[in-house]
């Protein structure tokens, strides 16, 4: 008992990461806006912390010591000016709290990558560890995806007559274990083969069959899923892998044992692909099982999305490619202005919208939804941290690509190479969903990218003699992290219950309850990290609201102006905040924040008809026309939006007395169909009302 202690406590650092991992997908909260993305950070924050405190220990009494060839040097340099690039940018960021949590988040990743890689150079037996921690990570979150997938609806899937890759997406849209959505979910499993194909190959025995459920499940889960950009992921490792087949039996192989690979292995890798795809064409042409006609489906979408959707719904909206195309030119043009530091850590879902979002759907140029990612990742790198950011990180990348396949190619180890050429491949293929999504904003995806980062670079086989810490350094370095280890904590918590208050918000908002929305910003506290929820909204424009429906104006003025300023570019709040001063007599802010919103999105209707109403009480009509009638005629007008017009139509009618017959007149005022018809005309011809107004009812 007591020797099983001793080799605890000599491995305790595995044992700690090994339990985290394996827990990670099981660390879900129902009450908050999102349930993994925070409450993950924090478990995250929380390993980080204990890890910190395990290996300054174990430094300290020279359990612990590393040495850096010029290839780790190069990558953890970049790494160290990575951070401090961050740092730098912080002090140019609108919002403090955003830039400081996104600031240490980095922080936090990065420490880890050298955590791990540590970890591994210092005990090679770690690897296996960490990488069989990873295969039963990726068999919990499976086992909850066929959990899913079980409870799933396809009825309509069954009853379709075309269309099929649609209504199977919509039949699985709740298969996304817990990763928030299919995308992450497809993309994690997408990053777990490398570790599940390593052990379906060098593993034996349990770990063996573990691994092959776990590359079988998962391959499934990435097809039926139907994520395109895991697709495309797929795609490119699997030709990776193959190109590498062919180096290594061709060139590596027989320049390591002296003899060429045999007749039947060069042109069995040579006729895969070809073998492959005839019968993959065979299926497609021939088989008329439904799963394949929903790939067919889903294949065409890729190859061709604009015409598939503009098929399928019939609408002149942007589509969702169209949509993000709009917004990495936002993105691009947010680092054209900021080149050299970016706009600063965290402050790109703030500034993009600077850049306008009139082209974008209704409910994003109305402020009724805002973007908080980029769906690529370099450019979001790119925005916030300028070109040295980007530059940064893409060094540490290919770093990693070329140790790799240097490893591959060049170690007499064939475990060391299945491992290197299956991370090589992995991290080339894991290029299409960071450039296509967000995978570096979710924590399970770093922890597994960075843990294949830190497995290429342990393999590295290095001459040198190892060296140890000295004990000042070692000292001064982990007074350092765990300061920060124990301030990121706090933070993460801050994370925590601010979303669990903006949950509360949302439902009082959902359900019109003001002491459920009062309910959530008291959870969420003065003092908070937590200044913008999920959806980018700033938490005092929550407390503003309440104020003004408890018919407190200046007190939901100076709450507006808080939100402002923690988001200067949120159409919302500068409309209510020009309807505050609006409501407080100041017509000259008003009109200047209505202003700031529309130069945002020209056609934010409820600006352009508040605009109105300014103008109206102004006694400038034609300014007020001018802006009312740019607001159409739908379902989805401002509330009182007919009323409003209404009033100001009958007062231009009533300015324009001495041009008009006074009986048309009187009877025009009076029925409010005509008036409305006037207008409705006016905004079809674009023209002059008054023209169209005295040619109804003129002398």
């Amino acid at each position: 008992m007591k020797q099983l202690f001793k080799k605890s406590l000599e491995n305790i650092e595995w044992i700690i990461t090994g339990l985290f991992l394996i827990v990670l997908p099981a660390v879900y909260f129902k009450r908050v806006l999102d349930p993994v993305l925070h409450p993950r950070y924090l478990a995250l924050s929380i390993w980080f912390l204990i890890i910190t405190i395990v290996l300054g220990i174990k430094t300290w009494k020279g359990k612990f010591s590393f040495a850096l060839d010029k290839s780790h040097k190069i990558i953890f340099g970049a790494a160290a000016l990575f951070l401090l690039l961050n740092a730098v940018s912080a002090f140019r960021a609108i919002n403090a709290s955003e830039a400081i949590f996104k600031t240490l988040k980095e922080f936090t990743f990065m420490l880890t990558f050298f955590y791990f890689f540590i970890m591994m150079k210092n005990n090679e037996k770690g690897r296996d560890y960490l990488i069989k921690s990873v295969i039963v990570m990726t068999l919990g979150y499976l086992a909850i995806g066929v959990y899913q997938l079980m409870d799933a609806d396809f009825t309509q899937v069954k009853a379709a007559t075309s269309d099929y890759g649609y209504w199977f997406r919509q039949a699985i849209v709740h298969v996304k274990s817990t990763l928030a959505s299919i995308n992450p979910f497809a993309s994690f499993l997408f990053l777990s083969l490398a570790f599940s194909v390593y052990g379906t190959i060098c593993y034996k025995k349990v770990w063996r069959i573990l691994s092959i459920i776990s590359v079988i499940s998962a391959l499934g889960f990435i097809i039926i899923l139907t994520s395109k950009a895991s697709w495309g992921a797929l795609g490119v490792a699997a030709l990776i892998v193959f190109v590498l087949g062919v180096v290594y039996l061709f060139y590596v192989e027989p320049n390591k044992q002296g003899k060429k690979a045999s007749f039947w292995a060069k042109y069995a890798i040579m006729l895969f692909p070809f073998a492959a795809f005839l019968t993959g064409f065979y299926l497609v042409e021939k088989t008329e099982i439904g799963i394949v006609k929903m790939v067919v489906d889903k294949v065409n979408q890729v190859l061709d999305p604009e015409e598939s959707l503009s098929a399928m719904y019939n609408s002149d909206t942007p589509s969702s490619a169209q949509t993000r195309t709009l917004v990495w030119a936002n993105t691009i043009q947010m680092a054209r202005d900021n080149p050299f530091l970016g706009v600063g850590p965290g402050q790109w879902r703030i500034v993009y919208a600077k850049y306008g979002i009139d082209a974008f759907a209704w409910d994003i140029r109305n402020g009724k939804k805002y973007f908080q990612r980029t769906h690529n990742d370099f450019l979001w790198i790119l925005g916030e941290l300028g070109y040295a950011g980007l530059i940064l990180f893409l060094t540490i990348f290919i770093g990693v690509l070329v140790i790799a396949f240097k490893n591959f190619s060049r170690n007499d180890n064939l475990k060391s190479s299945i491992l290197n050429g299956l991370a090589f491949a992995v991290l080339i293929g894991f290029v299409v969903n960071l450039f296509v999504s967000f995978p570096r904003e979710r924590i399970t995806h770093n922890v597994v990218y960075l843990m294949l980062f830190a497995l290429v670079m342990s393999l590295t086989q290095i001459s040198k003699k190892k060296v140890a810490f000295k004990k000042p350094l070692v000292l001064g370095l982990f007074i350092i992290f765990t300061i920060v280890a124990v301030f990121n904590i706090r933070i993460a918590v801050d994370m925590v219950k601010g979303d669990n208050g903006a949950a509360y918000i949302r439902a009082g908002r959902v359900n019109n309850n003001i002491p459920i929305i009062a309910r959530g910003i008291r959870k969420i506290g003065s003092n908070s990290y937590y200044t913008l929820d999920a959806f980018g909204n700033p938490i005092p424009f929550y407390k503003a609201e309440v104020l003004h429906r408890n018919k407190n104006v200046e007190g939901a003025k100076k709450e507006f102006l808080k939100a402002h300023k923690l988001h200067p570019y949120n159409i919302q709040t500068l409309c209510d905040l020009g309807t505050a001063y609006n409501m407080t007599g100041d017509s000259q802010n008003a009109v200047k924040y209505y202003e700031k919103a529309l130069a945002i999105s020209p056609r934010f209707e409820e600006a352009l008809m508040d605009m109105a109403i300014v103008k109206y009480n102004l006694n400038e009509t034609g300014e007020a026309l001018k802006y009312i009638m740019q607001v159409p005629i739908s379902s989805k007008n401002p509330p009182k939006f007919k009323t409003t017009y209404i009033t100001i139509c009958r007062k231009r009618g009533i300015e324009l007395v001495d041009q008009v017959n006074v009986t048309k007149l009187n009877e025009w005022l009076k029925d409010e169909n005509k008036v409305e018809a006037t207008f409705v005309r006016f905004q079809r011809e674009k023209g002059s009302f008054d023209k169209i107004l005295l040619k109804e009812i003129g002398k």
